[in-house]
């Protein structure tokens, strides 16, 4: 199934506990693999501080770490303490 990034921009990402994170608004790749690496996110709020942020303060949050859910994208809680 292939999907347009304008279908994906402002879709949200939380936690697997439920925390909603922010929404999504930009997508990094390498430029060598051509795989993504980061999904620029913007925050709902700054309670994840110790993810870093970019210069215009969205959330880098690493692609590896987040997988589809149902009703959101999902980044594991335990992935997100592995920052710190």
């Amino acid at each position: 199934m292939k999907l347009r990034f304008n279908k994906i921009r402002g879709t949200t990402i939380g936690t697997s506990d439920g925390t909603i994170i922010g929404l999504i608004d930009d997508i990094t790749f390498d430029s060598q693999t051509g795989k993504m690496t980061d999904v620029l996110t913007i925050p709902k709020d700054s309670k994840f501080q110790f993810l870093k942020k970019d210069q215009n303060g969205r959330y880098i949050i690493p692609f590896s770490y987040l997988t589809a859910g149902k009703d959101y994208i999902v980044m594991d809680t335990s992935r997100i303490r592995n920052l710190k």
